[in-house]
């Protein structure tokens, strides 16, 4: 799960793909989101057929049934669309294209490896590997205390989560148009929370650590 540069057309063994929307084109979950697929793909759902949007990946886009490999009549389904998700789709789409995909990738990417560098300055064991996301266990002095921690974060409206499976650990989304400002800014009210708590570091190791994992990107 996380933001890449790559052309889905590039990749024809791949006959079926939909993208998360609220990861890299920053737009609400669980509305709308791209999707793709293969003509050949297609053709089989055609031929298997389903009578209710739920058990076919087509339908949920058409709202429509196929049986005998006809369209049904009438729509299988009902929804009363939001506009405001529709609105927010087109505009993330937008903003996405007017930034340029290859630049949004690598501002995702850059902005993970300074979250985990900044992370692993103050302690913090990173167990993850994305691009949109930073899974984290707390330093040994305050292991099993995730969920506490995710709740007295969240109690000061510093919104990160904690995983939903055990052992709990901390989960920081690389979310929304995101700026080297607004990192630094969930950098130091990670680490303000961290402290009170009870987290003991080096403030200018985590700035050194941020700093050299920023130049060595932009050196790249």
């Amino acid at each position: 799960m996380g933001v890449g540069d790559f052309r889905i057309d590039d990749y024809p063994g791949v006959v079926a793909w939909a993208s998360c929307p609220q990861k890299g084109i920053s737009c609400l979950p669980l509305t709308y989101a791209p999707v793709g697929f293969a003509d050949k793909y297609i053709e089989v759902l055609k031929a298997r057929g389903a009578r209710t949007f739920v058990h076919n990946p087509i339908f949920e886009a058409r709202h429509w049934g196929i049986i005998d490999g006809k369209d049904v009549d009438k729509g299988v389904y009902h929804r009363t669309h939001s506009a405001y998700a529709v609105a927010a789709f087109h505009e993330s789409l937008r903003l996405t294209l007017q930034e340029g995909i290859s630049n949004r990738a690598a501002k995702y990417m850059k902005f993970e490896k300074v979250l985990s560098a900044a992370f692993r300055a103050m302690g913090c064991d990173v167990t993850s590997d994305m691009t949109s996301l930073v899974v984290l266990n707390l330093p040994e002095n305050l292991a099993g205390r995730e969920m506490e921690f995710v709740q007295h974060c969240r109690s000061e409206n510093f919104g990160i989560w904690p995983t939903l499976s055990e052992p709990v650990q901390v989960r920081v989304g690389i979310l929304n148009l995101l700026s080297d400002e607004s990192i630094a800014e969930i950098i130091n009210k990670f680490g303000t929370a961290l402290k009170e708590l009870g987290g003991n570091f080096d403030d200018n190791l985590v700035s050194l650590e941020m700093n050299k994992m920023s130049e060595q990107i932009a050196a790249e």
